[in-house]
């Protein structure tokens, strides 16, 4: 017969082991619910991010090239759009490769509105800069401009005739424009002898309208104003400067220009930088008007003068924009011959942006971005001239992603303006 008199383990020493068994037990199934947990989201993640990185592609359907008709290649067009099972991607996060035998580049997105070459919206790629002529100049005005007519030494309506220019004055040389007692003063006042009166602002340091040149020390300001009338375009003035009282400018502080010539922007600020001339110096004009001079070797003051220039551009505030090199030969007052050699060097070599324009948009377009639906044109320029029979790599490489790999050959024979490459 069994024992009887036997008996369980009781009491409340007994309690407090079962109670602490319960909670090892419990607190060991949270760990491992937990650690399940974030073994299956980190594989998720993982396996998330493995997607988008193979699947996250720009398929490239087109390439041609443009400007052929010179025996070289420079500006591209590409037609892109997404690839089946890929992520949206912001055109910030891709960039652009490009690369031939001897040179190479890697340009950045600039935006959606330029999809012309150089300029503060267009595409561009530093690389040195040929200009095969040099026809602007600029007019040195030697006298104060005041209520009184100075003579400009550039026809600027070509007709043979001298122009001239003064500071308005209401009552008085204003009657046909200014009429308001209010904007007395604050105009420039070019007389062209075919044109007749054309008014140009002087304005105040943050473009507004106008600065009055009456009283003495206010800052005026203008930035390349178009000297034009009924849609014919006569010149430039570049003015910046403080006035000096009884409706007079300095002259130093005002340059007029018949021509300029649109080159990369140098100093990489998104505002357009042009090429000018006067008998001493070449003359780079800065958007924000921080401008640079390079000193010729002689003045071009008659035909046959032999001009050369070869340094560093440096602008007024000190920075280093590049290298200038310049060597040819008068053909009249203040002009150089068509065969000179002038070549810009920009100290940015290899670096630059591209543009994109949207052909399509898909139903959720997001400017900036590339998505399904959209099909978009990304215009860029190459790091040189690409020759004949020459072979090009084209990748594009997102942020995340798998980049866009194409090699491209040139024709034998370039002669066309648009030359396809792709397919």
């Amino acid at each position: 017969m069994p024992d009887v008199r036997k008996k369980a383990e009781m009491g409340l020493g007994t309690l407090i082991i079962f109670i602490a068994l319960l909670l090892v037990v419990a607190i060991a199934a949270g760990v491992l619910i937990q650690t399940t947990g974030s073994l299956q989201e980190a594989g998720l993640t993982t396996a998330s991010e493995a997607k988008s990185q193979l699947a996250t592609n720009v398929m490239v359907s087109e390439i041609f090239a443009t400007d052929g008709s010179t025996g070289n290649l420079t500006d591209f067009v590409m037609t892109t759009k997404l690839s089946p099972g890929s992520e949206a991607i912001q055109f910030d996060d891709i960039m652009i490769s490009l690369g031939s035998y001897d040179t190479s580049s890697t340009i950045e997105f600039r935006g959606t509105a330029g999809t012309t070459r150089k300029g503060a919206t267009g595409y561009q790629t530093y690389y040195p800069e040929e200009i095969g002529s040099l026809t602007v100049y600029m007019d040195p005005i030697t006298a104060n401009i005041a209520q009184a007519r100075v003579t400009l030494k550039v026809d600027l309506d070509q007709d043979g005739r001298n122009d001239t220019v003064e500071t308005c004055r209401f009552g008085t040389n204003c009657l046909s424009y200014v009429t308001l007692a209010s904007m007395d003063g604050k105009y420039l006042l070019f007389n062209l002898s075919s044109a007749r009166e054309i008014y140009v602002p002087l304005l105040n340091p943050n473009g507004t309208c106008c600065t009055d040149t009456r009283f003495v020390g206010r800052t005026y300001y203008g930035g390349h104003l178009n000297i034009h009338k009924n849609g014919i375009l006569y010149g430039t003035a570049n003015v910046r400067g403080t006035t000096l009282g009884s409706t007079t400018v300095h002259a130093a502080n005002i340059e007029v220009f018949t021509e300029k010539y649109l080159i990369d922007d140098l100093d990489d600020d998104g505002i357009d930088d042009y090429l000018a001339m006067n008998t001493s110096h070449l003359i780079f004009l800065m958007g924000d008007l921080v401008n640079a001079s390079v000193p010729l070797g002689n003045r071009v003051t008659s035909h046959g003068v032999s001009v050369s220039a070869n340094q560093s551009i440096t602008d007024s505030d000190g920075e280093s924009l590049g290298t200038v090199f310049l060597s040819g030969t008068s053909s009249t007052r203040w002009m150089v011959d068509e065969n000179i050699t002038l070549t810009i060097t920009p100290l940015r070599i290899g670096s630059g942006y591209y543009s994109v324009e949207y052909l399509k948009e898909a139903k959720d377009h997001i400017e900036g971005n590339i998505q399904r639906g959209d099909v978009v044109r990304i215009f860029f320029e190459a790091a040189k001239p690409i020759g004949e029979d020459e072979e090009i790599i084209i990748r594009l490489i997102p942020r995340i992603g798998s980049p866009s790999n194409l090699k491209v050959i040139t024709p034998d024979v370039i002669t066309d303006d648009k030359i396809y490459l792709f397919p």
